[in-house]
């Protein structure tokens, strides 16, 4: 994989080629939150990320949306928008460092780092953003993306939803597929870019064809992301599963009532042998205190001294 920082994608662009279902979107909203809140902030390479990571980021959404753990070519999908929102985390922190100072004031710098990012791992990160070698891999990525012939402009969603909110709504035709290169490849601006375009037109398939076999033919309730469970599509989990879940949680409960029963008698248990414990020693000063007083009377008795009674207190 390569590092993080040859990715220079804009925020509302990184992995949303694939929401295809009308909650694509939050399904890829949750994905990227997810990601954030997983995997570590200084992780430089998607090569670094821990497979328990990823594993755990996978049951999270799981909870959540129903898709199948077997399909691999799906779950290499998932993993490709994971890597993409992490390289876009990283470049909003780049920018963050960028926008408050650079290299200018390196301990301010790191004083404050972006949003919640803890300080170790933003410590991390300023060092990596203040070398040599991540700026000139930055000069480098520069130079490319201006050597670019087409600037793409398409935004968050994707071109199947935009080709079908351009088209006919009446028909379901969709636009034009040369209507929508010219639409959203805007930097024509390159001595090649026009013949290139002219190229690229003359090898295009028919739209609704291309759709297809792209995307498939469309279904109702079916699409290439997992469907998000509270709006439809068949449950993760069957009766059984669900009946053997509660019937587990009430095992759990009823085991930790016990639990809680016992350390309740054992804490009167051992309240009892302290009382006890304190009768005695009170018993026993009590017995001191008779002992010390009778033999104070004897040495009075054998000396001769008259001791007056204390006068009895004043009401």
């Amino acid at each position: 994989m390569p590092p993080l920082e040859d990715a220079s994608m804009g925020e509302e662009e990184f992995g949303v080629d694939n929401a295809i279902l009308d909650h694509g979107k939050i399904y890829l909203n949750i994905l990227a939150k997810t990601v954030r809140d997983t995997i570590p902030a200084s992780t430089l390479m998607w090569k670094d990320v821990k497979k328990k990571d990823i594993e755990l980021i996978l049951n999270r959404m799981e909870i959540k949306f129903d898709y199948p753990r077997s399909d691999a070519l799906l779950i290499d999908s998932i993993e490709q928008s994971m890597m993409a929102y992490l390289w876009d985390w990283y470049n909003i922190m780049q920018n963050h460092f960028t926008k408050m100072g650079g290299k200018r004031d390196m301990a301010f710098i790191k004083a404050n780092p972006y949003k919640n990012i803890p300080f170790d791992q933003w410590n991390i990160l300023c060092d990596r953003f203040n070398s040599q070698e991540f700026e000139k891999l930055s000069t480098q990525n520069s130079e490319n993306w201006s050597k670019q012939l087409y600037s793409p402009a398409q935004g968050s969603s994707t071109m199947i939803s935009q080709m079908k909110a351009k088209g006919n709504l009446e028909t379901g035709e969709l636009m034009s597929p040369i209507d929508y290169f010219k639409s959203h490849h805007l930097k024509l601006s390159s001595k090649d870019a026009h013949s290139n375009s002219i190229s690229a037109q003359s090898e295009l398939w028919d739209g609704a064809s291309f759709a297809e076999s792209v995307v498939g033919q469309e279904q109702k309730g079916l699409g290439a992301l997992p469907r998000l469970k509270s709006i439809g599509g068949q449950r993760a989990a069957s009766t059984g599963q669900v009946t053997e879940t509660i019937a587990t949680l009430k095992q759990q409960l009823a085991e930790k009532d016990v639990e809680h029963a016992r350390q309740i008698d054992e804490t009167q248990r051992q309240m009892a042998e302290k009382e006890s414990e304190n009768q005695c020693r009170l018993k026993e000063t009590q017995r001191q205190l008779n002992e010390q007083n009778r033999m104070l009377q004897i040495l009075i008795v054998k000396v001769g001294i008259e001791i007056p009674l204390p006068s009895p207190p004043e009401l």
